[in-house]
């Protein structure tokens, strides 16, 4: 037996679209929020750009044309921040690939970093190489490792907060 789509009934589809328009906007949120969203949609943006062999231009795009208007945060994102990263990130690859590779310890090596930590390690690089607004360097770190946080435990957290408070050191 066939069963009916939701979407062929025209209650189901009025009902869906009258709750879009009742449902609430993002607000805009202080600069300091707006920006630490941004941060957040940065290294998304860069994990789905590493994930698919894309550069980091062309998830930008995406991520503006889609993402920033369907982000799901309660707080609008800081377009610049988001764009300024994005950029930085393109524009100095090489130099923070090279970086992030002089921070690794161990017998661990870019390749077996876990994809997210990568992520998040690299976006908070470029920002420390190329700060917004005259960012300081404590915010940008501190930022870095509560974005860490919302993924991995203290540990990864704090392994963030290390390797780059020694890149901000070696800059």
């Amino acid at each position: 037996m066939i069963e009916k789509s939701k979407f062929t009934d025209l209650t189901v589809v009025h009902e869906m679209r009258s709750s879009r328009k009742n449902a609430t906007k993002p607000r805009r949120g202080s600069r300091f929020e707006r920006h630490r969203i941004a941060r957040l949609m940065s290294v998304q943006a860069l994990y789905e750009a590493n994930h698919n062999n894309l550069s980091p231009s062309k998830v930008m795009t995406t991520f503006l044309e889609y993402r920033f208007k369907n982000h799901g945060h309660p707080i609008a994102p800081d377009r610049e921040l988001f764009i300024h990263l994005l950029k930085t990130l393109e524009d100095r690859a090489d130099q923070i690939r090279d970086i992030l590779e002089g921070i690794i310890v161990g017998t661990w090596t870019l390749e077996s970093l876990d994809m997210v930590l990568k992520s998040v390690l690299m976006v908070g690089i470029s920002e420390l190489l190329n700060p917004y607004k005259g960012a300081t360097t404590g915010l940008i770190i501190s930022e870095y490792v509560e974005v860490a946080k919302g993924f991995f435990d203290e540990k990864q957290a704090g392994y963030v907060n290390k390797a780059l408070d020694t890149v901000a050191k070696g800059l």
